[in-house]
């Protein structure tokens, strides 16, 4: 999996995690919901953005096309959809961070020496996932999960986030490294 996609799929768990602040999940079967429908409305928004490169072209082509089909009127039915199974590599950041979150939430607070109620839920969010990542037995180096989560607190935390990101996440890598922290 290469790095842009690696990227992609944790801006999407960014976005269903957060999203559980306004729509809780309290079931495995609810969040592997939730976690499909950000999937399909990133899917859906990268093809929009693909398809506004080709817009006249492609509208020329379907007024052409209706314009043919005027008169024919033949509605098939839709096939049965199979039923959907979250997988990858977002998913497995979702799920881990929602089964986890507990444990991730003490590390959190124990580092950044503060209650979670005066961490940002954005920050919060990239701190899980962080940790997350950092915690796990074979880990990515640490080095690209301090510079994603960097990446996600530039594109959706405020100004200062990436400062207070990187120092929590910089000193749980350090402890990991230090066999002071052990991995989930």
């Amino acid at each position: 999996m290469g790095k842009k996609c690696r990227h992609n799929h944790r801006e999407i768990a960014f976005q269903v995690l957060y999203s559980l602040y306004f729509r809780n999940a309290s079931s495995l079967s609810e969040l592997q919901d939730l976690f499909l429908s950000c999937l399909d409305a990133a899917r859906d928004q990268d093809r929009d953005v693909k398809d506004a490169k080709d817009a006249k072209e492609a509208k020329s082509a379907r007024e052409a096309k209706h314009a043919g089909d005027a008169g024919e009127k033949s509605e098939s039915p839709k096939p049965a959809r199979p039923e959907r199974r979250p997988e990858g590599f977002g998913w497995q950041l979702v799920r881990g961070v929602w089964e986890n979150q507990d444990r991730l939430d003490r590390i959190i607070a124990d580092f950044a020496r503060r209650g979670l109620d005066r961490i940002g839920r954005t920050e919060l969010v990239i701190l899980r996932l962080g940790v997350y990542e950092l915690l796990q037995p074979e880990p990515i180096d640490s080095r690209i999960i301090l510079s994603e989560a960097i990446i996600l607190a530039h594109d959706f935390g405020d100004e200062n986030s990436y400062q207070f990101i990187n120092g929590i996440l910089h000193s749980i890598a350090t402890a990991i490294a230090e066999k002071k922290l052990a991995s989930l």
